[in-house]
């Protein structure tokens, strides 16, 4: 079956599920080629996949493989990050309107944390003195973004 008899296959079945298929080998060069083109010029700089574009699990497992960092948008996107081997400090977890449950859980799980709002702030500050866990700085000092993780601060 060609390319066009698979897509009349499809039209003609209204129950098919949406299928995708990512080339491995060559998303592991890119990453390789961003991570090397960005260290050439930015040391510290890093490769932050967006996992909110494509929530997959097989290239979340990749990009921590390749050491990139992975961004989250939810505490769903969270969980799979963790459980499919992204260290805790390559996750940060970006959006507004995060609920207080999911800060406490970005907090608890140690990721780096991108606060969008004085009331995020305020309720991240909250959740990581309940926790034991204070703030890596000031909070009020970065009232667009911060980090909970004291090893990495918020650059601007």
């Amino acid at each position: 079956m060609n390319y066009a008899e698979a897509l009349a296959y499809l039209d003609e079945h209204a129950s098919y599920e949406r299928t995708g298929r990512v080339d491995e080998p060559s998303l592991r060069e890119r990453v390789r080629a961003y991570r090397a083109a960005l260290a050439a010029r930015w040391p510290n700089a890093e490769v932050v996949f967006a996992s909110k574009a494509f929530p997959c699990t097989a290239v979340y497992r990749l990009m921590a493989e390749e050491g990139a960092h992975v961004d989250v948008a939810s505490a769903g996107e969270l969980k799979v990050a963790l459980d499919t081997g992204v260290r805790p400090e390559h996750i940060s977890f970006a959006g507004p309107g995060k609920r207080d449950t999911e800060l406490s859980q970005a907090i608890a799980a140690g990721v780096v944390l991108n606060v969008e709002s004085e009331r995020e702030l305020e309720a991240a500050a909250r959740t990581a003195v309940a926790g034991s866990n204070p703030p890596a700085s000031d909070a009020t000092a970065h009232a667009a973004a911060t980090s909970t993780r004291p090893e990495r601060p918020a650059e601007r």
